[in-house]
């Protein structure tokens, strides 16, 4: 009689506990029901809750014609979205999550969620408009001791004269004398520059647009005749007009004593 009563308050504490001890509760977060994501890697978003603790959250997946368990998280915190992350390619494809807790009661969601997978889409790389662009027109080698320098530059589409910077150094950087690039106007639009060569060697003429990366060089040849340097003519003096003058009449009257 006494093990009688003993077994049947052990079944009625058993009894007590299990109905205190209530089912896993599961919610599922993203994607929601009925969603179109991209096809790659998708993020599945569901959480779990127990009165008690969850022992164990599973995201299941239907990808292939059959339910199977994806992946499985052991003792994840409680009433907290867990994140799995699965790579899809296109289709429809349902999933779910399943909650167990110590007392290995289980359950799902109360319905499946249905996604469709769609083929991503990449945006186009913006290509930046570019409204300057600058050329210069200067012959490849020279036989003179200066060049004729050309700039096209153009701004919105149109010609202009103005903002734009050039330089002129020897091929190898160094810098030439202030008065080597001489500016000639604009005629028709484009500015125009006479490059006059201290030496023979080797030029580079470079110009640079308003806009960062619009550039443009060229570069020049000079051989000068073989012992002949380009020498400036000296520009003539006016007040010595009347010392010519004499000494021209001082030659004519020593020829005419002869």
């Amino acid at each position: 009689m006494r093990l009688a009563f003993t077994a049947l308050l052990a079944f009625a504490l058993a009894a007590a506990f299990a109905s205190a001890d209530a089912v896993p509760n599961v919610t599922l977060v993203t994607p929601i029901d009925g969603a179109s994501v991209a096809e790659g890697v998708v993020t599945f978003d569901c959480l779990g809750f127990d009165d008690v603790g969850l022992n164990s959250l599973a995201l299941l997946g239907n990808w292939s014609g059959k339910t199977e368990v994806v992946e499985t998280r052991f003792k994840p915190a409680n009433n907290t979205a867990q994140h799995f992350t699965v790579t899809l390619g296109r289709g429809v494809f349902s999933w779910d999550c399943l909650a167990a807790d110590s007392a290995s009661q289980s359950a799902f969601a109360n319905n499946s969620f249905t996604i469709s997978a769609v083929r991503r889409v990449f945006a186009a790389t913006p290509v930046p408009q570019v409204f300057n662009r600058i050329s210069l027109d200067c012959p490849p080698a020279s036989l003179n001791a200066s060049a004729v320098i050309t700039v096209s530059n153009y701004k919105q589409n149109a010609l202009s004269c103005t903002g734009f910077g050039i330089t002129a150094s020897y091929a190898n950087g160094s810098a030439l004398p202030q008065d080597a690039l001489l500016d000639r106007g604009c005629q028709g639009g484009r500015p125009r520059y006479d490059l006059r060569f201290p030496g023979s060697g080797d030029y580079v003429v470079n110009a640079q647009g308003s806009e960062p990366g619009v550039n443009a060089s060229c570069a020049i040849t000079f051989r000068g005749l073989p012992g002949r340097q380009s020498r400036r003519v000296p520009d003539f003096n006016p007040l010595l007009a009347p010392f010519f003058a004499l000494a021209a009449l001082l030659l004519v009257r020593r020829f005419e004593r002869k």
